[in-house]
């Protein structure tokens, strides 16, 4: 589980451009990441 954790952190925080130290298992993509529409597709 924690493999995969890190896993889709690393995608998040290159596809958003986010510190990883932000992302958490309760973080909202357009909340909590700043992700836009066009981020969510």
């Amino acid at each position: 589980m924690s493999d995969t954790l890190e896993d889709v952190k690393g995608i998040i925080v290159e596809l958003l451009d986010v510190d990883s130290d932000s992302i958490s298992l309760d973080s909202r993509f357009r909340e909590d990441l700043g992700a836009d529409s066009l981020d969510l597709v």
